[in-house]
């Protein structure tokens, strides 16, 4: 079994802090009494007395914290992540494609160009074609449609946003529970 080597900081009850040297200057705490001291420095750790720790249990405490039902919940939250922020993205190009949603003066206007610029042989098609089959089943007017659609997709895009950033914070915290319980089970030895 491999062993690594702990120095043995004195507490005041009596018992020793076992300390690596990567904790030099830093607070630690004594398990027996719960005191806490401040480490030496480097120097002052390789001072004090030393022992010899097994290092298998410690591995063991590293592959425990990330469980395969937690780097499960990681990879589905990372996923689902990606995918929202792609699907707002494609959603945001589409809504980009509508172009400029005009008003009902807007559309108006647009809409008197466009018959303005009729020479006779398009009026008199338009006027054949109204004749013949007239107006149509009665439907809000394009830009109404339009600024109708411009709205789904902004609003599909905000959730999308939305849900994204909850699937991405839900991704990060299960990393930061992960680091969190490895300090616990590491101060627990």
């Amino acid at each position: 079994m491999p062993t690594i080597t702990k120095y043995l900081l004195p507490c005041e009850c009596g018992e020793a802090i076992p300390l690596e040297v990567s904790q030099a200057g830093q607070t630690v705490r004594c398990e027996a009494c719960g005191k806490s001291q401040e480490a030496p420095s480097m120097r002052g750790i390789r001072a004090l007395p030393t022992t010899e720790v097994e290092t298998e249990r410690r591995v063991e405490l590293r592959e425990s914290n990330w469980s395969l039902g937690r780097g499960a919940f990681f990879s589905a939250m990372l996923l689902v992540a990606v995918l929202a922020f792609a699907f707002a993205g494609l959603q945001y190009l589409s809504l980009r494609s509508i172009g400029k949603v005009y008003s009902e003066e807007e559309a108006t206007v647009v809409f008197d160009e466009l018959i303005d610029d009729f020479d006779a042989e398009q009026a008199y098609s338009a006027w054949q074609e109204f004749r013949d089959h007239g107006m149509g089943p009665k439907r809000p007017a394009d830009y109404v449609q339009l600024r109708n659609a411009a709205e789904q997709l902004r609003m599909v895009v905000t959730v999308s946003l939305i849900i994204g950033t909850v699937a991405l914070v839900a991704a990060v915290a299960s990393i930061a529970m992960s680091r969190g319980s490895k300090t616990k089970a590491t101060k627990t030895e």
